[in-house]
């Protein structure tokens, strides 16, 4: 296998211990790129680690809690000594806080849930691109994408209130980065997944739920896929978009546009 388009580039990607952010760091490591994956979860993600370095692909894992500044802020202080730069930075951290319901009506909305959705979905990822843009900085620019979803652009009834108001918010923090840091050689861009049959959301709702829910909500009648989000992710950092920043790019089988 060639690498190709992250030949010799290295990135970061959260959460990649399942779904989405092991989809995606595998799909970087196909590229050519040394993969840093980081999880809370040890044991599954330095398993996926481990299937990736057993097929010859570069990648290495860190624990850490990307809802702790202290912890975020030593990652990258690791990674940038090691690897001397980061090159591209993917932040897959999303999810429901503790006691947050999917569906849970506004005025039922606990304070504790809201608290811990808004701080699993933006906490982290303002956490990770304080630390992401200032090493790019020093290097000379790279691409970060946050992995938001449809929920922060649309209104559903399978989401809570703190889940897409979190998500709304994490859509205009990566366009309001993306202008601030444009002339110096950073793009921002965010993908809002559709439906995705990720482990989590699965078990949430029930694999023969998702897909009908999928169907009736999506164009192309069927659930995403991770690795569909991946591919729209890799795509977002590689020069191929090198004119795209800004953009909150749905990957939903056409839900947007209904």
């Amino acid at each position: 296998m060639q690498p190709s388009r992250f030949a010799g580039k290295v990135g970061v990607v959260t959460a990649a211990a399942g779904g989405i952010g092991s989809a995606t760091a595998r799909a970087f490591a196909v590229e050519g790129a040394h993969v840093v994956l980081v999880d809370i979860n040890d044991e599954v993600g330095s398993g996926v680690c481990q299937s990736l370095l057993a097929e010859g692909l570069a990648a290495e894992y860190r624990h850490c809690d990307v809802s702790r500044g202290d912890e975020v802020a030593e990652l990258f202080g690791i990674i940038s000594d090691q690897h001397d730069r980061i090159d591209f930075a993917v932040n897959t951290v999303g999810g429901s806080g503790e006691g947050d319901v999917p569906g849970v009506e506004l005025h039922q909305q606990t304070e504790s849930a809201w608290d811990g959705t808004i701080a699993v979905c933006l906490r982290t990822t303002f956490l990770c691109m304080e630390q992401e843009i200032a090493c790019m900085l020093e290097t000379g620019g790279g691409s970060i994408v946050n992995v938001s979803s449809m929920a922060g652009l649309r209104v559903t009834p399978y989401a809570s209130p703190a889940y897409s108001a979190a998500k709304a918010a994490v859509n205009h923090l990566t366009r309001f980065a993306a202008v601030a840091y444009a002339e110096r050689s950073i793009r921002v861009n965010a993908v809002a997944p559709g439906l995705t049959a990720t482990p989590n959301a699965v078990a949430a709702m029930g694999e023969g739920v998702i897909d009908e829910v999928a169907v009736a909500f999506h164009c192309i009648p069927r659930v995403a896929l991770p690795a569909d989000q991946a591919n729209a992710i890799v795509w977002l950092c590689s020069d191929e978009a090198a004119m795209v920043t800004g953009h909150i790019l749905p990957v939903d089988g056409g839900w947007d546009a209904k």
